[in-house]
């Protein structure tokens, strides 16, 4: 596969520069562009959502950072514009956005709602020929470059009825602030922002297909996110196995090589087993249960918490004098922790699951 010989060949020698600059990695997005990777979006067919899933899981094992650019892009952008934008919209987007030369930032998330749309506070207001939006947004992955954002407000129409929809908002509307997002520890590469929308106009054409699309709409965009998320977990777990194997079947203590001793062998298996498992499920739900939230739900949960139970436990059998601040090892540490919040907490994951004991 083109995107596994570039990942081990390009993306793992180049990464470190972006990781320590936290600069986006333009040269290998466009590459991955290039590769067709989004092209696969295009296609109703599982075997092609699995095929572009499996693309994440291998970006991540190189560079955790380009598969969160990647997933955000075709996750939050590129499939929520297939799937309900109209001829119109996805003539003029859709082209751009696969070549990557532009790119698009989901505004959803809040200060007192976090991602969940039924809370949100953002306002659009319906009037003759417009929209009038007000609001404020907040951690929108790639949204510090983006060069236009899909915005989640609740649709005041003319006629009364109240929807929640996304709303096409370009960077350069009047009234729209590109807010600085907090500091974050891991996927340094990944650009975040925050926006701030103030009596922002823009035409009735900009509403994201024909209608407000409803909670039905963004839990199908979550759905598919959370299974990139997964898949980019999976590439962490994956890369820190290896890595962390290598090391233990070299490095040394007392003249015996770390991976001799019983427990760190048992501890490997068992790492490893957990790991064969959580791909098998994925390519279950992939394949099989797509929208089936709850479900999409179990493989996020397991599949980050394990990326986290991985690198940790790595960390720990290698012992704290293998660790520097760029290590590998501590970089995945501090990326699998983010998989753990983005798309929806594992707390969010566990209330999901849990709604059919009720």
């Amino acid at each position: 596969m083109k995107v596994k010989n570039y990942t081990e060949e390009v993306i793992s020698v180049n990464y470190q520069k972006y990781e320590i600059s936290g600069e986006f990695p333009y040269p290998l997005f466009q590459e991955i562009c290039h590769l067709g990777v989004f092209e696969l979006l295009k296609q109703e067919n599982n075997n092609d959502d699995l095929t572009f899933f499996e693309c994440i899981r291998i970006i991540a094992s190189g560079f955790p950072a380009l598969a969160s650019i990647v997933l955000t892009q075709g996750s939050y952008i590129i499939y929520p514009l297939l799937q309900f934008g109209n001829h119109e919209q996805q003539n003029k987007f859709l082209k751009d956005l696969m070549t990557g030369h532009k790119i698009g930032g989901l505004a959803l998330s809040e200060q007192s709602a976090g991602s969940d749309v039924e809370l949100i506070e953002t306002v659009a207001l319906e009037t003759q020929n417009s929209w009038i939006l007000n609001g404020q947004k907040q951690f929108i992955s790639n949204g510090a470059i983006a060069n236009f954002y899909f915005v989640a407000a609740n649709a005041q129409m003319l006629d009364g009825s109240v929807e929640s929809g996304l709303f096409i908002v370009e960077r350069q509307s009047e009234g729209l602030s590109v807010v600085p997002a907090p500091e974050k520890t891991g996927l340094n590469s990944l650009p975040l922002c925050g926006l701030e929308l103030t009596k922002v106009k823009i035409p009735q054409t900009a509403l994201l297909g024909e209608k407000p699309g409803g909670n039905n709409e963004i839990e199908k965009i979550y759905n598919h996110l959370k299974l990139a998320i997964s898949m980019q977990a999976i590439g962490i777990s994956q890369s820190a196995f290896q890595l962390g194997l290598q090391e233990l079947q070299i490095f040394r203590s007392f003249g015996k090589r770390l991976i001799d001793d019983r427990a760190t062998r048992h501890r490997m298996a068992e790492l490893q087993s957990k790991i064969k498992a959580v791909q098998v499920l994925a390519q279950d739900i992939i394949c099989k249960h797509s929208q089936d939230t709850s479900q999409v739900a179990m493989l996020k949960l397991f599949a980050s918490e394990l990326a986290v139970e991985t690198t940790q436990s790595i960390i720990q059998l290698l012992g704290g004098q293998m660790m520097t601040e760029n290590s590998n090892f501590e970089r995945f540490a501090c990326d699998a922790d983010l998989t753990l919040l983005y798309g929806c907490s594992a707390e969010t994951q566990k209330e999901i699951i849990a709604e059919e004991f009720m």
